[in-house]
């Protein structure tokens, strides 16, 4: 009877955690991307609005493959981000690659937190 208990007081716990995170981030709207494949450069262009008030996005996962998100990549609440898959005009250049499906990581008190986004394709 106590091993239950135990059990449903640390499902809500986890519960009530996820929620927060959840609460704390941004929320994504207009979440495109756009293929491309230029002098030996391949990648997507991938653009999202965010809105609301919390955490703001660290990086992208798009197709696998994870990129940091650099200041320069905001414009007011629109980012702009440029993920290379493959290119053969940096020497030695790898993707990050991740398990993880689409979507965007934020960062609330040190610790990542993912939140999957259907991009759509242009």
């Amino acid at each position: 009877m106590y091993s239950l208990f135990f059990l449903g007081a640390i499902f809500f716990i986890c519960e009530s955690c996820k929620n927060n995170v959840t609460n704390d981030t941004q929320e994504v709207k207009n979440a495109t991307y756009k293929m491309y494949d230029i002098n030996g450069e391949r990648g997507y262009n991938v653009t999202f609005d965010v809105i609301g008030k919390g955490a703001e996005p660290v990086a992208v996962v798009i197709n696998r493959i994870r990129k940091e998100i650099n200041p320069s990549d905001k414009k007011d609440n629109t980012y702009h981000i440029n993920v290379i898959a493959e290119t053969r005009k940096i020497h030695g250049y790898r993707p990050q690659g991740t398990p993880q499906e689409n979507g965007i990581i934020y960062k609330v008190n040190y610790t990542e937190y993912f939140k999957p986004v259907k991009f759509t394709l242009k």
